[in-house]
């Protein structure tokens, strides 16, 4: 369910698997916090610190990175909040989008949690900013897709997922944003995975990239 991809005294980074929550939620499934909270109470520490940075998607596997101080974790959230903690992300979308620059504008709607693109103007409607790049085209069930690059700027609620479907690009497997898979029966994991961080040390102040590559079904093609 997890695996630790980097440790200290400080910070610790680890491989989300998908399906799997960031924090605890509604459906009381086991999330990564808990089990990190797990892990390092069996390697000794009476009252582990488990500190969110950042989260993922439930249904979204990668990188997820945790201050184990409040110092460590209010300095790396800093970073995230300016923008200096980079995240990139692969997906396997449907088409092939050119490289670009995507910038609109969310709102996040409770019911059925689902995020759209709407008008600046439109009230509580937040700026999403992201750049893709394609790496290489394929072909499933005799559509072609393609796996693509993704560096967020912003963190909104489905950024990516929403983002890529307005433009036409919606992600493999996606079941709230893939008009495709919306409408088929049976489960999908879908294609987005975070594949690389970079962020500065909290302590040693030198700069980090952590990476992992997906291994699962379209990726592998």
């Amino acid at each position: 369910m997890k695996e630790i991809i980097y440790e200290d005294q400080d910070i610790i980074v680890c491989l989300k698997a998908p399906g799997v929550p960031v924090q605890s939620d509604l459906s009381n499934d086991k999330d990564l916090a808990s089990m990190l909270d797990e892990y390092m109470r069996k390697k000794g520490l009476e009252k582990p610190y488990i500190g969110l940075v950042h989260r993922l998607d439930r249904p979204v596997g990668g990188l997820v990175v945790f201050g184990k101080t409040p110092q460590a974790t209010a300095h790396l959230s800093k970073q995230l909040q300016a923008r200096t903690f980079k995240k990139t992300y692969l997906a396997v979308v449907k088409g092939t989008p050119e490289d670009q620059t995507l910038v609109h504008f969310l709102k996040k709607k409770f019911k059925g949690n689902v995020s759209s693109v709407v008008d600046q103007e439109t009230p509580k409607a937040k700026r999403a900013v992201m750049h893709i790049k394609r790496l290489k085209t394929m072909t499933i069930d005799d559509e072609i897709y393609s796996l693509i690059s993704i560096e967020l700027e912003t963190g909104r609620h489905h950024q990516i997922r929403v983002q890529l479907s307005h433009i036409g690009h919606p992600i493999w497997g996606d079941t709230k944003y893939h008009p495709d898979f919306m409408t088929k029966k049976g489960w999908f994991q879908i294609a987005l995975f975070s594949n690389e961080v970079t962020f500065v040390h909290p302590k040693k102040k030198s700069k980090m990239t952590h990476k992992a590559s997906p291994s699962d079904y379209p990726f592998n093609l």
